[in-house]
């Protein structure tokens, strides 16, 4: 379970990197630090 959630949190930081330039300043904060929370939770888990 957690292991998935580092995956999406992954995924979400990488959107987030990918999309910067498409994205609105806000929705890049929140997709950045939802997709962050996610991976430290996954990886202290771990």
């Amino acid at each position: 379970m957690y292991w998935a959630s580092a995956l999406l949190g992954t995924l979400l930081v990488a959107a987030a990197i990918q999309l910067y330039d498409v994205l609105p300043r806000s929705r890049r904060v929140v997709i950045g630090l939802v997709g962050t929370v996610l991976l430290i939770i996954g990886l202290v888990w771990l």
